[in-house]
């Protein structure tokens, strides 16, 4: 890999479109009133949201609900008024500004507020960088206040902006320490910064979802009248502004515990006279900084910005000086998913999206070396695991639709430890690590076991990279350098996946289930896109096999899910009456296999328009809660237009009206609009799957089929056998031996015809056409433990009579389809000294696994 390079609405306000801030290119974004509005969102631990309609009156808060102590005071002509948090609670002589307008964008939240006759307008800024693993692994996010006049006169303004020791630590008990530092310059003068810690580091881990160790930066420009505080009581030093409309310029250095006074850091700008124009912009820094990130296998690793900026200091003097760069691309980013999202689905649609974009990534950050880079996701509040696969998987598309490198990030982890040989199951693992920061694995083969939900995930996700990567040739030699690794995933599947054994899927929170139809499905669906990744890697035996193995699958699955009625499908096999969401569907069509039959596609989205509730169709018949990702997947997959779209608004009406004041959840209730559980998780990223949908990438190329004429009747020779019999042959009656011959006698028994198998691509029943009347005729092998080769009287339905037939050099691989499980596959044939036919494990490129069909 490259070396990576440097840069690269309200309850009580209209839900019209809202004007946006004059830094948008976009003239509008659609309205929505969140249910909690981020504010500084990173990464796991910068993530700061306001769970309230009005941004005054209610203190922000990490996702967790632990508040995060931030506010904002504007002084005109004299009066204080509150522009953010809950200042006015200690009776410091404010009063609340009216809040007149949130817009929501993929990158921003802009609020508008009135104090007295001026507006001012808060910008908050948290860019999502797809494009650059450097600046997505910023973790710090920017602040904007401007202010106008809104009555033709000029007004006396100063600002205050502040936080609390309660970034420091989740525990308000804990001591916190700080420093006040002026040594950063940048263009246009030099930042005053505040960092503030937990006076005991402790590192690599967390109080109640929040970090013990690493730095808060709270950071401005030393311009614009520019007075600061630090160390002093929250309400002593909100109060002496709103009276005197400056702050002292000192620092109290007496460190104490973060509830003893709630110890605050300011800075107070004065505007002087505003009049009609716009004021100048202040520009604030907010972040958290852990040079050293995360633990894998023991080891610390490095923050991925530290092979960039080897301290804070220079970290936040890049960060502030590439303010303008950073907003033109958060303008082009938010007007691109913008447009996009209300061109794909309207504007609630857009409305979704932009809410889950800084959430999805906020689950995530990048760490290691620039030649390797990872970014590491966090189950956010339901297990914190670590690169836990079925989080990842319905987070998906928005890594696809913004950059297909990503999901290889993601993925790396994952790879890595499955091929370290620490990991001893033949199936995907859950995750790296019980509890982020620290990867340490699950070196026994336990922790949350999910054998076909996980194997499947990560090889559909292999295949969204491989079908939508930067560089196709990179794509390629990552596949076939694990290949092998994906191949074992896939051999479970084989095994395990069409009747799917009791066992938890990635909604566990419902409990295990048997022979469940939409986690056969998935697994189905992996299979057929392992023959996509294996003919990508460069394996068209395997491709065809596999690509087979999952048409066959598919038909049984259609027979066995089907409800008695014939109307629609079951939530698990033989269970009538029952139905769920079939959200799996949705890689089938992403990834061009079309494996499921399009009236199977209509059957299931005519009855979920029969049991849709005012807020999406329920997960399944035993509930009504939902999952919001799960509900945006299946509106990708369907076909009926009105269905989609009555997904979609149900999902918006439930950001935009319900009670629960927690950052967007992906589990609720579609009755009643209420949060069931989880908050803040990264799995919004599939609010994107319409998005990633409509790039209309092409899918894998599919395996090339085998060209065999079956109105022909073939003498099979093989390769490798130079001077030795080399004719594939039987025995007469009497045995059911086969083996070589050196010519062909007209016995009829060196002649084979190629029966194409129902259902099946490329997959033929082999018999041999002559000198073996009354006998057996069909091409045969042994189940596992045996590698023999010979005849059987029939298609038994095992799958040993029936062979992959497959181009490789100038003849042709022939594989057993299954029956064989992991062992040999192969038909091949020994060296010289022995006629030997039998099985072998691959194509060794000895010429004995190649045969050539000649038509007689």
């Amino acid at each position: 890999m490259k070396t990576l390079s440097l840069l690269f609405a309200l309850a009580s306000f209209s839900l019209s479109l809202v004007d946006a801030s004059p830094l948008e290119k976009r003239a509008t974004f659609a309205a929505v009133r969140p249910p909690s509005v981020p504010l500084a969102v990173r990464s796991p631990y910068v993530s700061t949201w306001s769970p309230a309609d009005s941004l005054v009156g209610t203190w922000p808060t990490f996702w967790t609900g632990g508040t995060k102590g931030w506010s904002a005071i504007a002084r005109v002509d004299g009066k204080g008024y509150a522009l953010m948090g809950n200042p006015g609670q200690d009776n410091i002589g404010t009063t609340n500004a009216a809040q007149t307008s949130l817009t929501i964008t993929p990158t921003k939240s802009i609020y508008v507020m009135q104090a007295g006759a001026v507006k001012l307008t808060l910008t908050f800024l948290s860019p999502i960088e797809p494009q650059s693993p450097q600046l997505q692994s910023i973790p710090l996010s920017y602040l904007q206040i401007q202010a106008v006049s809104t009555d033709g006169a000029s007004h006396t303004v100063q600002i205050m902006t502040d936080i609390s020791a309660e970034w420091a630590h989740a525990d308000s008990a804990q001591v916190a320490s700080w420093a006040v530092d002026s040594s950063v310059a940048v263009t246009g003068g030099t930042l005053r910064t505040f960092t503030i810690q937990a006076q005991t580091q402790r590192q690599f881990s967390e109080t109640s979802d929040y970090p013990n160790w690493g730095t808060v930066v709270w950071s401005t420009l030393s311009a614009n009248g520019l007075t600061w505080q630090s160390g002093d009581n929250a309400n002593t030093m909100r109060a002496a502004f709103v009276t005197n409309g400056q702050l002292t310029s000192a620092n109290n250095a007496n460190f104490r515990a973060i509830n003893n006074g709630w110890p605050i850091f300011a800075f107070s700008n004065n505007l002087g006279s505003v009049g009609t124009s716009a004021s100048a912009t202040l520009t604030y820094v907010i972040g958290h900084v852990r040079p050293q990130a995360i633990t894998y296998q023991g080891s610390a690793v490095n923050a991925f910005w530290v092979n960039f900026w080897s301290n804070w200091q220079g970290l936040l003097q890049f960060f502030y000086n590439d303010l303008s760069n950073a907003i033109n691309r958060a303008n082009t980013l938010d007007a691109k998913i913008a447009d996009a999202a209300n061109a794909a689905n309207g504007g609630n649609y857009e409305a979704i999206v932009a809410l889950a974009a800084r959430q999805a990534f906020g689950g995530l950050e990048f760490v290691g070396s620039q030649s390797d880079p990872w970014l590491m996701l966090k189950e956010i509040s339901s297990d914190g695991n670590m690169q836990t696969s079925d989080v990842l998987y319905p987070a998906a598309p928005i890594l696809y639709y913004l950059n297909g490198d990503l999901l290889r990030y993601t993925l790396n982890p994952l790879v890595d430890y499955m091929s370290s040989g620490l990991w001893p199951q033949q199936y995907a693992c859950h995750d790296i690590g019980s509890s982020y920061p620290n990867a340490n694995g699950h070196n026994d083969g336990g922790g949350e076991l999910m054998p076909v939900e996980e194997s499947a995930n990560m090889l559909i996700m292999i295949g969204m990279y491989l079908q939508n990567p930067s560089s196709s040739s990179d794509a390629q030699s990552w596949a076939s350098s694990h290949y092998s690794l994906f191949r074992e995933w896939a051999e479970y599947l084989v095994t395990n996946t069409l009747f799917p054994a009791n066992q938890l899927t990635t909604d566990d929170f419902a409990g295990p289930i048997t022979n469940a139809t939409n986690l056969a499905l998935k697994g189905i669906l992996a299979i057929g896109e392992m023959g996509r990744i294996a003919n990508f890697a460069g394996r068209p035996g395997d491709a065809l096999h596999y690509t087979s193995v999952a048409q066959q699958y598919i038909a049984t699955w259609s027979q066995f899910a089907k409800d008695p009625s014939s109307q629609y499908l079951n939530l698990a096999y033989g269970s009538g009456g029952t139905w769920s969401l079939k959200y799996n569907a949705f890689p089938d069509k992403l990834l061009g296999l079309n494996l499921i039959p399009a009236a199977t596609v209509a059957l299931e989205d005519a009855k979920y328009k029969t049991v849709i509730n005012t807020y999406g169709v329920p997960l399944d018949v035993r509930h009504t809660y939902t999952k919001g990702d799960w509900e945006l997947w299946t509106a990708a997959s369907a076909s009926d237009a009105s269905l989609r779209q009555s997904i979609v608004d149900g999902v918006f009406r439930f950001i935009n009206t319900s009670p629960s004041r927690v950052p967007f959840t992906d589990w609720y209730d579609t009755v009643s609009g209420t949060q069931s559980g989880f908050q803040a998780r990264p799995v919004v990223g599939g609010m994107y799957s319409i998005l990633a949908q409509s790039l209309n990438k092409p899918g894998l190329p599919a395996a090339t089929p085998s060209s065999v004429d079956t109105s022909k009747t073939y003498r099979i020779t093989v390769g490798g056998r130079s001077g030795c019999d080399n004719i594939l042959s039987v025995a007469s009656c009497g045995t059911n031996l086969v083996d070589l011959f050196g010519s062909d006698d007209g016995s009829g028994r060196q002649h084979f015809k190629f029966i194409p198998v129902s259902g099946l691509t490329n997959v033929y029943n082999i018999q041999v056409t002559g000198g073996r009347d009354g006998c057996n005729t069909f091409l045969s092998t042994a189940s596992c433990g045996s590698n023999t080769v010979d005849l059987f009287n029939t298609d038994d339905g095992s799958g040993r009579q029936r062979w992959m037939v497959s181009p490789s050099g100038s003849g042709f691989n022939i594989q057993s389809f299954s029956g064989r499980a992991s062992c040999r596959s192969f038909l091949s044939v020994a060296s010289c000294g022995t006629d030997l036919v039998d099985m072998f494990s691959a194509d060794d490129g000895s010429g004995r696994q190649q045969f050539t069909l000649t038509a007689v």
